[in-house]
Parts: structure tokens; sequence; C-alpha cells
């Protein structure tokens, strides 16, 4: 579904202005007369990825509550302020993670600033921080779109994944028990965005390059696979390591088939299958996505956006068992709580 960016405006900048300085991104934008009482709830929606404050009401019993601000940044909606209420906002609330976004709000941005003095505040000064937020909105959508570890962390949270982990079977060491949303919360918070963007790209293009051995029925071979179970044989018996790990016997031999079948097809770049596989989908690489080879596109995208029976949670759990990290982490927690 592409994401929107919602402006409230009309004083500072007409909603005609903004039409004529950014005609190729109309269809982005949801256009609104100042905010009032109410407003930013109504445009809490799965679509809306950023909502931009220009020109609120000046009416004291029609503001804004601080809440409906507060609820949008809960549901990762990006609430940019600019001009003079909206930076305004973006001062009182930064500590919830609104921002603030022009020449004002840098001027107002120290806490002893005076409310008042948003009176002072020029028109052509407002008019120019208006289109610095909206270019900033603007770049912000792009690059999360085209980020593979903003959609992977973003959809942890959209799925409520907390929840769903709770299905993850626990692991025990030494009669402790750890929980997989416990695990899945420790390596997330300890984990670098660079080395999540890292996983995600590993995972995605792990999905799809098994999907296209499935789709073409390849087999690996008998020697690779009975190489990779050799190897692991202690581990497969192991009901003290299995048991660290979360796993059951079956679903450990599961995982190694997996590891078999890359091992076999490591022989030529993944792109090749991730690319294969696309074409044999029929998936078609939207014209907003020109700079991206359909490699680079697909793996942004995590498979429920194209249509599998997908949850992040279980695909970076099955990820972190099958490079046997899982037993690791559950150490490190058993050891913070001592």
């Amino acid at each position: 579904m592409p994401k929107r960016i919602v402006v409230f405006c009309e004083n500072t900048i007409s909603h005609q202005n903004i039409a004529k300085i950014f005609p190729n991104h109309l269809r982005q934008f949801i256009l609104n007369p100042p905010a009032t009482q109410g407003d930013v709830w109504r445009h809490i929606r799965e679509d809306v990825k950023a909502i931009i404050l220009v020109d609120c009401t000046e009416n004291a019993e029609e503001n804004l509550w601080y809440r409906e601000i507060t609820d949008a940044l809960k549901v990762h909606i990006k609430v940019i302020g600019t001009g003079k209420i909206g930076s305004l906002l973006a001062r009182e609330l930064r500590h919830k993670g609104m921002e603030g976004v022009g020449e004002y709000y840098n001027s107002i941005a120290d806490t002893n600033a005076q409310a008042d003095s948003a009176n002072s505040l020029p028109a052509e000064v407002a008019r120019r921080d208006a289109i610095t937020a909206i270019k900033y909105a603007i770049t912000a959508l792009t690059t999360l779109e085209h980020s593979i570890c903003g959609t992977f962390a973003s959809s942890l949270e959209e799925q409520g994944w907390r929840k769903n982990a709770l299905n993850l079977r626990p692991c025990i060491i030494e009669q402790e028990i750890v929980y997989g949303a416990e695990i899945l919360h420790h390596f997330l918070q300890f984990t670098s965005p660079d080395a999540l963007a890292e996983i995600a790209t590993k995972m995605h293009a792990t999905f799809y390059t098994l999907e296209w051995a499935r789709q073409t029925h390849t087999i690996c071979p008998h020697e690779i696979r009975t190489a990779i179970f050799e190897r692991e044989r202690e581990r497969l018996h192991d009901i003290r390591w299995l048991l660290s790990n979360g796993l059951m016997q079956c679903e450990y031999a599961s995982l190694l088939e997996q590891e078999a079948l890359l091992h076999y097809l490591s022989s030529s770049p993944w792109h090749t299958y991730v690319e294969a596989w696309a074409k044999k989908a029929g998936i078609i690489k939207p014209s907003s996505a020109h700079s991206m080879s359909m490699y680079e596109w697909v793996i942004t995208k995590n498979p429920a956006f194209l249509g599998y029976v997908w949850k992040s949670e279980v695909g970076l759990w099955d990820w972190l068992q099958r490079n046997k990290r899982v037993a690791d982490i559950t150490r490190d927690i058993i050891s913070l709580r001592s």
C-alpha cells in the first residue's frame, strides 16, 4: 500500500502553491486546512506515514490535543512541526519523538524561548520553512520505502511481534527458561541498524531463493546433504543443545535440509535465483523504483508484502537458529538476570 503525507496548511502556504512546487508528488499528499481538535486522530491509519503541521487553529477551545500527536507517534507515523504553532508543538513534544523543521524551529528549539515570539515570524520565513518540511517528509518517506532496515524493524512492531513471539518455543539452559519474545527483544535492543539491515537482506534473499528452489523442484545432491548432517550430527543428537536453542530434533533437521540446499545453490549469486523467482512469479517492479535492480527492490520487501504467509519474527527466529545464535543470546539474558 503506497504511503501518504498529510499536510495541514493554508495560511502559510496554499494548497495551490504546494501543487505547483511539488507536481510530481501530488498523489502522496493529503492536503488539509489548518488542523483543529481531532484532525490528527482522523489521519492515524495504515496508508499515512507522515503528518506535517504547518498551520493549526489558534482558537484555544479547538486546539489539537497533545495526545493526538503522541498516539500518531506510537504507531510510527512521523509527525513534523514547522511554521508558528507547528514549531511550538514540536518543541513541546520533541521528547516524545515529534520533529521540528525550519529556521524558526531552530531559533526556538531552546526550551527557554518564549512562546509568544511566534507572532514575530515573518511570512516569507514561515513559507520557506513549510517547503523545507515537505521536502524533508518526502525524502524521509522515500528513504523508508527503500530501506531494508526500516521496513524490517517497523514490520516487527506493526505486527505486534511480542505477542506473536510468545508462540515460539522457549529456550532452556540449566533449568532456566527464556521465552522467544524476550530473546528477540534482547537481540533487537543490542543489534545496530546496519546489522539489522544486513540480516533482513539475508532473510529475504534466503526466502526467495528457497521459494525458487521449491517452484523449480530443485533437490540438494545426496553427498552435500550427507556432509552437512554428518558435520552437525553431534548437535542433532544433543538434547541439551537443542533445548538451549528452542529446537526439537525434527525442527533442527528441517533447518539443516535448508542449509544443505542453500550450500548447493551458493555456486551462483543469490540475485540470480531471486530475479528468476520474481520473473516466474510475475513480479513487476514499480516505476518509482527505477534506480534499483529487480533484486534490490525485491529484497526490500518482506514476503508478506508479495502475498506470502510470513511473520517477520518467525523469519528472524529461524535465521538466529540456523546461525546458532539463540543459545548465546539466552546465556546473555540469564547472565543479566543474575
